[in-house]
């Protein structure tokens, strides 16, 4: 079974402070190594999240980078890089209300 990307709006690498926050989350929540948190790494296959894993990862991300993200949402996020393409995606969207 292939997995599509999830469906975020940003396709680029993550900036380097984005991706070193989301690291350091998930070494923590997932107390592992950082350097095993990459782009390309699956949170269940790769890093052996379980489901109260994944919930506190994303209770965790909210709170760090002041976004909401919703079941559905989540449920859609597989690897690192589709985390970090959410965050992004989020980060526009609450910048783009706050200009207008």
């Amino acid at each position: 079974m292939t997995t599509s990307p999830a469906p975020f709006v940003s396709q680029g690498s993550p900036p380097p402070a984005l991706h070193a926050n989301v690291q350091n989350i998930i070494a923590t929540v997932f107390d592992i190594a950082p350097d095993r948190v990459v782009g390309h790494a699956e949170l269940v296959r790769d890093l052996g999240a379980t489901s109260l894993e994944s919930f506190e990862l994303v209770m965790s991300i909210e709170d760090s980078f002041g976004i909401d993200i919703s079941d559905g949402e989540a449920a859609k996020v597989v690897t690192v890089g589709d985390l970090e393409r959410l965050i992004q995606s989020r980060q526009a969207r609450t910048a783009s209300a706050k200009g207008h």
